[in-house]
């Protein structure tokens, strides 16, 4: 998946359910909670969370704009509201039967409240735009300029042998993190090593940078014919 197809499918289902795009797709691949976590990180998507008393939290994906049931749960039956706003009456609340809800003058008023207090955001929610208008690509210009000066595609080796080679190296860049820790926590007990101490975390933090980036290279180059030369499959 892109980040648009993810961003546009968000969009679809809060203007759907208006319960925003549940955090579990983030647990199908590390590569899909990559993008979720850059579509809040530049801000097209929020991340919401439900707390649970006894549970996990829940882990939800809102747009930036419009109504965001999770922010007013503090009334349990907003859920209910909204799907009654979206017409989504067959479905109205596991308890709560929509001819339940419709009968009862009490809710019905709360629902009323509930429409007026609400009534920007709910009409911004439902004209939200879906289309995606961040930046969409697999590779930057200067990671694929990088792939291409790699050893192994100059060699112009199999798919097979460039994706063997790239996952080694993300062990070798892992063993640079923990050497890393273990020199600051050196330099911690040593004292009046900040200077160090700051160029070690940096380090640490390109090198998660770099190990992000292959993982995003390895699920490309797993699509690909694995033993067809890499310049003739690699074509970006």
């Amino acid at each position: 998946m892109t980040k648009r197809e993810i961003y546009e499918g968000a969009i679809s289902i809060q203007k759907k359910c208006g319960q925003g795009l549940s955090g579990i797709v983030g647990q199908a691949s590390f590569e899909v909670q990559e993008l979720l976590d850059e579509l809040v990180e530049e801000g097209s998507l929020k991340l919401v969370r439900n707390r649970n008393n006894y549970l996990p939290d829940d882990i939800w994906y809102f747009p930036n704009t419009g109504y965001c049931v999770f922010e007013y749960f503090s009334d349990k039956r907003a859920l209910s509201f909204v799907r009654m706003f979206l017409g989504n009456t067959e479905d109205i609340f596991i308890n709560l039967p929509y001819t339940t809800f419709v009968q009862d003058p009490e809710l019905m008023k709360a629902y009323s409240d509930w429409l007026i207090k609400n009534k920007e955001q709910l009409d911004i929610m439902i004209n939200l735009d879906d289309e995606y208008k961040g930046e969409d690509v697999l590779f930057t210009n200067e990671e694929i300029v990088d792939i291409k000066s790699k050893e192994w595609f100059t060699d112009n080796k199999s798919v097979k042998e460039c994706l063997q080679e790239s996952r080694d190296r993300v062990g070798d860049l892992e063993e640079t993190i923990s050497l890393n820790e273990r020199i600051i926590t050196l330099y911690k007990q040593k004292g009046n090593s900040e200077k160090e101490i700051e160029e070690c975390d940096k380090s640490i933090e390109d090198t998660k940078k770099q190990i992000k980036f292959r993982k995003r290279l390895h699920n490309y180059l797993d699509g690909l014919d694995q033993n067809k030369p890499i310049q003739e499959q690699f074509v970006l």
